[in-house]
């Protein structure tokens, strides 16, 4: 948090005040804020995490309806506002520029290497669907041909049955014959 500050406008927007209040207190309360809630004539201010916790303090003190010899009070005490939900909400809020990009640079890295992983996925989310497909046409194949075996199986059977029969058949009509001869 130490490298983040915030503008005049970032502040305003989360304490929800008008700028013109950020840079009132900002003179008011100068003691308290860091060098850069106070710079030199002509510079930028900019507001850091515990900067923006002591104007936190003071919009809620000032809701309150505390003068300004009051708040001073409680800021010499020692007392800080929260930070405020919406900045803690959006980690890009109060980073430069620079900064804010290469983040978004980052990210859109992130982002692209996951669309290549969602595509390499989806191929072979395809390619498992296909196999499956082929395996389904094979277990058909396989019970069509289990069925061919069990009949043939059967057919055999059938046959040797016939076979048998017609061997003793043919052994009793020789036997037969044969006592007949020898009559």
């Amino acid at each position: 948090m130490a490298d983040i500050v915030y503008s005049t406008g970032q502040v305003a927007e989360m304490l929800a005040v008008n700028q013109e209040t950020i840079r009132t207190w900002a003179r008011e309360f100068r003691n308290h804020l860091s060098s850069k809630a106070r710079p030199a004539k002509g510079k930028h201010r900019a507001f850091t995490h515990e900067d923006i916790e002591i104007l936190s303090l003071i919009a809620e003190l000032k809701d309150d309806g505390l003068k300004f010899e009051d708040i001073h009070a409680n800021l010499e005490s020692g007392q800080r506002g929260d930070f405020p939900a919406t900045a803690r909400d959006n980690p890009l809020l109060g980073m430069d520029a620079e900064l804010a990009l290469q983040k978004i640079k980052g990210l859109q890295r992130q982002l692209e290497l996951a669309n290549q992983k969602l595509k390499e996925l989806r191929t072979v989310q395809d390619e498992n669907i296909r196999l499956s497909t082929k395996l389904e046409g094979a277990e058909v194949e396989r019970e069509r041909l289990a069925g061919q075996i069990t009949e043939l199986s059967q057919r055999i059977e059938e046959l040797s049955i016939k076979a048998g029969e017609q061997y003793a058949r043919g052994y009793i009509d020789g036997l037969k014959s044969d006592n007949q001869q020898d009559d």
